[in-house]
């Protein structure tokens, strides 16, 4: 569980580090969630397979890996398009927090310059107002930078799903598909 630990730790020090909304690339988030909630499904599926043979555990490995990306980045839609009745935490959140997720980042190349230019404001502001995150909510949406995470989520799901064809059919292959599609399908 140490490798676990140590790629959080790493992911958490990345997102410490990402400042910047316009220099945060989409291979910088692919890092970060890799490192943060999917490095911790992808080791819960390899300890909950210790007794299987190499093979499986591979398979279940890469397909914890696999859901835990899909499930961040449905997380981080969520955070565009749903209310605190559902997330649990206000629309808006990470922007209020500066946190750079997929969907701006994929919003970003179909932004204008006075769009990316709110974007900035909104990222120097030390507490953005409503309006403010509201609008750049909006914006993202608009162009399309929610889709575009949604349908990497749906790729990455995809992908998890085909691991699991080289895990035993059962119960608990059964409970890991109905995982994936409680991650993706969460009122994104």
């Amino acid at each position: 569980m140490s490798r676990v630990t140590n790629e959080m730790t790493v992911g958490e020090m990345q997102e410490l580090k990402a400042y910047d909304a316009l220099d945060y690339s989409e291979d910088d988030y692919d890092a970060l969630i890799r490192s943060k909630t999917a490095s911790l499904m992808s080791g819960a599926c390899d300890i909950g397979a210790r007794r299987a043979d190499t093979k499986v555990r591979d398979h279940l490995r890469r397909f914890g890996l696999l859901l835990g990306c899909a499930f961040q980045i449905t997380d981080d839609v969520l955070d565009y398009t749903q209310s605190q009745s559902v997330t649990g935490k206000p629309s808006g959140q990470d922007l209020r927090e500066h946190k750079i997720t997929l969907p701006l980042i994929a919003a970003r190349s179909r932004m204008s310059a006075a769009e990316l230019e709110r974007v900035e404001h909104l990222m120097a502001e030390p507490e953005p107002s409503d309006d403010l995150i509201a609008d750049v909510i909006a914006t993202v949406r608009h162009v399309g930078g929610v889709e575009l995470a949604r349908e990497k989520a749906l790729r990455l799901s995809l992908q998890a799903e085909s691991e699991l064809d080289g895990v035993p059919d059962g119960h608990a292959c059964q409970g890991l598909r109905d995982c994936l599609s409680h991650a993706v399908d969460r009122r994104s």
